[in-house]
């Protein structure tokens, strides 16, 4: 087959500065992908790469591979989790993002263009559903036992911020329009400010 009817792909390496010489190095993971891409007859174009936490999909490979992404069809990665250590924005990144392309990764032999890859996708988005699911039901009994502790939730009160500054303004004998402008606060905070938990 000429390289003009290949299908396109690219590729996705990440490490973090302490895995450079680990199991997982780029060059591991460039290697892998090359093989994968020359043994499934795919053409592929580029190679991305981040030097960053997986934590976040704010980074600078991941980026520009989302603005080339009219340019591919196939994305080839490693590994799950160097695309993502979270599943949520794993599967965001897959159905909105990356929405229509056809993604593989080869240490967990996942190909989205089959059945059974496309069936541990699914699979996938299921856990990532419960992880959801479970991180909002842990805020809600973190939320819950705090106020049964009696522990007062949201911020604090503006005013309580000022409450030393405008003591000492009061005792050098400032008035209470001088406090404000100082401040840059109301007449009303500055007095709760002063006032308040006094006997």
């Amino acid at each position: 087959m000429s390289r003009k009817g290949k299908v396109k792909a690219v590729g996705y390496i990440r490490i973090s500065t302490s895995e450079d010489k680990q199991k997982y190095g780029l060059k591991v993971q460039m290697q892998a992908i090359k093989s994968y891409c020359r043994k499934h007859h795919l053409d592929l174009i580029k190679i991305y790469r981040d030097t960053k936490s997986g934590s976040s999909l704010q980074r600078p490979g991941i980026q520009d591979l989302l603005k080339d992404k009219n340019k591919f069809q196939v994305l080839v990665v490693y590994k799950i989790d160097r695309l993502s250590r979270s599943v949520l924005d794993l599967l965001k990144l897959i159905r909105e993002a990356l929405a229509g392309k056809d993604i593989v990764f080869l240490e967990e032999r996942i190909d989205q263009r089959t059945k059974e890859g496309r069936l541990l996708l699914n699979q996938l988005a299921s856990f990532a559903e419960y992880e959801r699911e479970l991180i909002i039901s842990r805020i809600k009994d973190g939320l819950r036992t705090a106020k049964m502790s009696g522990i007062k939730l949201g911020a604090k009160p503006k005013f309580q911020k000022y409450q030393a500054e405008v003591k000492q303004l009061r005792e050098k004998g400032l008035n209470w329009n001088q406090i404000c402008e100082i401040l840059g606060i109301n007449f009303r905070t500055a007095k709760k400010a002063y006032f308040y938990n006094c006997t």
